[in-house]
């Protein structure tokens, strides 16, 4: 199986999203894993009946990473190392760019080699694949080939280069069904047979679309404000009268910790749902904070998990959240400089 591929010496994997130039040939161009003890090898696998996407088109050769490459310098240094992915897609992407590709052996084709040109150009030791979503059954159908294919373009090029195989992961809905508008479900077989891990999204249950109550559910550094109807009746679930504060009731957790401060706002940890809330008159915050951070983490260890991923670094407080996850995952010494 392809999560074989990882030694137990991976334990953090930093997500990075570049405007790289991975494309397809048409013009109408968001981890589960389960901890194995033991080390497992890195050697490239046998090359499988079909070794490529398309013959006609081959994979370029892979330059060395740049030297001045600091993040994923940085990223390799750590002590065990951390992994460095490359992610391509996105909410904003729109999910008919992607069902054009995998609709298409030749745009599949092209995608795949380029993905995996740019990613040993760069130096990175994965891809993640975020398609925000596939909109029918046979969009997943698709995706269950283009995985294949994927997985399978992976492993030649290793074999060829001689270099570990680059990790393969995608960003899913929380659930592998959706049962809302079009019936459909994810390909969980070819999932689990060529995707080293996946990272279900578990948020945004609630927003800006649903205002009649409060909500906890966002994302650990995005997070949902409400209006509150009586700021005497504050808890999860309160009633609500529209959205609160931020971008459209939208806000970064470095604006709640200063809106937090600036309005002497109340601060709730909320034990049954594991999400905190802070609340000023009738302005009522939903997020994650120090408290529930660590009560995910672990209780994502008690699950034998292989991490956790959220949206987004750069939307942290001076790396609050992302040391307590770390700590909490690995210890203290996950920050000790290397």
């Amino acid at each position: 199986m392809a999560w074989q591929r990882i030694s137990t010496s991976f334990l953090v994997i930093a997500v990075i999203v570049l405007a790289a130039d991975v494309s397809f040939s048409t013009a109408s161009f968001p981890s589960l894993l389960t901890r194995k003890s033991g080390p497992t090898s890195t050697t490239p696998r046998s090359k499988p009946a079909c070794t490529s996407p398309s013959p006609s088109q081959p994979l370029a050769p892979s330059p060395s990473p740049y030297a001045d490459d600091v993040i994923k310098a940085t990223l390799h240094a750590k002590k065990p190392p951390a992994q460095a992915m490359l992610s391509i897609g996105g909410a904003n992407s729109g999910p008919g760019t992607f069902s054009n590709m995998v609709s298409d052996g030749d745009n599949r084709a092209a995608f795949i080699n380029s993905t995996i040109t740019t990613a040993r150009k760069y130096g990175f030791d994965g891809l993640d694949f975020d398609w925000e979503f596939p909109s029918n059954p046979s969009d997943m159908s698709n995706l269950s080939i283009f995985f294949e294919e994927w997985w399978k373009a992976v492993d030649s090029e290793a074999s060829d280069s001689g270099k570990p195989p680059l990790l393969l992961s995608a960003a899913v809905y929380f659930a592998s069904r959706f049962f809302i508008d079009t019936p459909r479900a994810y390909p969980v077989e070819a999932i689990a047979k060529y995707l080293d891990f996946v990272n279900p999204m578990c948020f945004d249950y609630h927003g800006s679309w649903d205002t009649s109550v409060t909500a906890g559910y966002g994302d650990a550094t995005l997070w949902k404000s409400w209006k509150l109807k009586d700021p005497k009746n504050h808890g999860i679930g309160a009633p609500a009268d529209g959205i609160g504060p931020g971008n459209n009731g939208i806000l970064l957790y470095s604006d709640i910790v200063a809106y937090n401060d600036e309005h002497h706002a109340s601060v709730v940890y909320d034990g049954e749902t594991v999400s905190e809330y802070s609340y000023s008159g009738t302005d009522w915050i939903g997020y994650d904070g120090p408290t529930s951070v660590e009560k995910k983490v672990e209780y994502a260890k008690t699950k034998d998990l292989g991490g956790y991923f959220f949206w987004a670094l750069g939307y942290d407080m001076n790396w609050t959240l992302s040391a307590i996850g770390s700590i909490k995952y690995m210890g203290r010494n996950a920050l000790e400089p290397t």
